[in-house]
């Protein structure tokens, strides 16, 4: 797990959706609660870095500063935000979490030729976490991801 990550919102992300799972097996309901965050965390999203708002309005905001006609294509990276600014909600976070390795990550992405298949979501993840996608993949295992499925 990276140093930017709080390990107790992991954890607690974890242990919520452990339990609401345990709750609907035995036909009861149970409640997700999320507590508001001052920091976006930077994950990738066909193929562009983004975030979700901290303050869970449901907005997500591009995180480089790229030409329009450059989004979504591979090898162009954008100049990294370093600060988020919901366009919906208007909240500004204090802070914003890029992966340790996010050229890295990128460029293995960008080999993919289907934008759509060029994702990557922090450890922990919620979306990733409720939707049961692969989270906190390492560079070897997006590359043998590549591999599977021929992508040199």
């Amino acid at each position: 797990m990276s140093d930017e990550l709080v390990p107790v919102e992991v954890q607690a992300a974890q242990i919520a959706k452990a339990l609401n799972r345990d709750m609907a097996t035995r036909g009861r309901t149970g409640q997700l609660i999320i507590w508001n965050s001052t920091y976006a965390r930077v994950y990738a999203y066909a193929g562009e870095w983004v975030a979700d708002c901290p303050q869970r309005c449901g907005n997500v905001e591009l995180m480089t500063n790229k030409l329009d006609r450059d989004r979504g294509r591979a090898g162009v990276m954008g100049e990294r935000k370093d600060s988020f600014y919901c366009s919906y909600c208007k909240c500004v976070a204090t802070s914003v979490h890029w992966p340790v390795d996010a050229d890295e990550i990128m460029e293995i992405l960008d080999r993919r030729p289907i934008p759509h298949t060029r994702n990557w979501y922090p450890e922990g993840h919620l979306t990733a976490l409720e939707f049961n996608l692969p989270d906190g993949q390492t560079l070897d295992e997006l590359r043998a991801e590549n591999d599977e499925h021929g992508i040199v």
